[in-house]
């Protein structure tokens, strides 16, 4: 105790945000998926931050080919904690467990993308 009130330790965290492209048809066939920092006491407090700052980022601009794309948050897709305490070169900001078939999955994706 400090001063009498419980001494509170702040981590980082990562989220990962989904953002929804919608154009002037309302179609949504695309996705962004950022992964942002937050610092803060919980997950709970997390979850509350990355609301706000996926509400706050949301925006729109006009396209090459005409039109407005704009971009809506949609939902925080996953909360994760950072186990160091400063952030650093080499600090972990993400990790998951995957199967065979989801790196098949993302391999076809990321090849798609590089041709």
């Amino acid at each position: 105790m400090i001063n009498g009130s419980k001494s509170e330790i702040h981590m980082w965290y990562s989220a990962n945000l989904i953002y929804k492209g919608i154009n002037e048809d309302g179609l949504t066939d695309l996705c962004e998926e950022r992964i942002v920092l937050f610092h803060a006491l919980c997950e709970k407090d997390v979850y509350a931050k990355a609301k706000s700052f996926g509400l706050d980022s949301e925006h729109s601009y006009e396209v090459e080919s005409g039109g407005t794309l704009q971009w809506k948050f949609d939902t925080i897709e996953r909360v994760y904690e950072i186990d160091d305490s400063e952030i650093h070169d080499g600090s972990e900001i993400f990790s998951r467990f995957l199967t065979k078939e989801d790196v098949d999955i993302l391999k076809k994706h990321i090849k798609k993308h590089i041709e």
